[in-house]
């Protein structure tokens, strides 16, 4: 079961102030928050309130929201656990939340999440309150009609250590993005328009990829073994999604090769040579390149 204590202490506010953007400060749009245990022993989840009375806070009413200076002082005073700024229509800013990409102090984030990492590194950027997940700051706003949340990496265990799976949330308006002051040292908040519109098409064609293969009929990659053989009309669309899945999230080649030998031995009925499998995922790493190039 999680604990909070087993989470990071807040900063001090001086520590908080030295972090933060300049041009967040002066903007009354900050409510504070407690962690609200599950009785599930899951992630406990954060009641965000009001910074002028324990009540719930909503992200489209400002009569809700304070200072930062105010709500820097329920933290000092130890009268909640940390602060929140809202984000609104009205604000240039975005926030991408990579949730629980660390699973422990020793655990290195999944491939994919190391990519939007590195994509969006010369931005604000800090860990968040369980220090399971990083918050990035920018200014853009979301593709329309596009989602707001995506988990990139099925995995087999979809709960470890009490955290859900990890996944992406990215939010341009009403929501509420924590402020914890463990940040990356970079006290500006850059313009990623295209970044953030060529993330987000990257991360809906892989979600649609998957749902057409859950219609088939066919598990999705990397969540449980296909049983059927594979027949030889259906062989190369099959090796071919797969190199496709993996390539995206970063898997080193030579495991492709061993992943889709295996399965080209095991399953499929008539066989494709070394050859032709090198070429498939040399073709795949090349697209995939081309892609993300755009």
């Amino acid at each position: 079961m999680l604990n909070i204590h087993d989470f990071y202490p807040p900063l001090s506010t001086k520590e908080i102030l030295a972090a933060i953007p300049e041009e967040l400060k002066a903007l009354k749009q900050y409510v504070i928050w407690d962690w609200e245990p599950r009785p599930d022993g899951k992630k406990p989840r954060k009641r965000i309130v009001k910074c002028t009375a324990k009540t719930l806070a909503a992200s489209n009413q400002p009569q809700d929201w304070s200072t930062l200076d105010y709500a820097l002082k329920q933290l000092e005073n130890k009268r909640c656990d940390g602060i929140s700024f809202v984000i609104t229509p009205n604000d240039p800013y975005c926030g991408i939340d990579l949730d629980n990409i660390w699973r422990s102090d020793a655990d290195e984030a999944p491939r994919w999440a190391r990519r939007i990492l590195d994509i969006f590194k010369d931005t604000y950027g800090e860990a968040s309150p369980s220090g399971s997940g990083y918050k990035i700051w920018l200014k853009a706003r979301l593709p329309e009609n596009s989602s707001h949340e995506w988990v990139p990496e099925p995995e087999v265990e979809s709960e470890l250590n009490g955290l859900d799976p990890a996944h992406v949330e990215i939010y341009d308006r009403n929501r509420f993005f924590t402020l914890t002051g463990r940040s990356n040292g970079i006290r500006v908040i850059a313009d990623y328009q295209d970044d953030l519109t060529l993330l987000v098409r990257n991360l809906e064609a892989n979600k649609a990829a998957r749902d057409k293969q859950e219609r088939r009929g066919a598990p999705p990659p990397g969540t449980e073994a296909y049983s059927q053989q594979i027949a030889e009309k259906k062989r190369h669309p099959t090796l071919k999604s797969i190199a496709g899945s993996l390539v995206f999230y970063g898997i080193d080649p030579v495991i492709i090769e061993a992943t889709l030998l295996a399965i080209n031995q095991e399953q499929c009925q008539n066989k494709y040579d070394l050859k032709h499998i090198q070429d498939l995922i040399a073709y795949t790493i090349e697209k995939e390149q081309q892609k993300w190039a755009k």
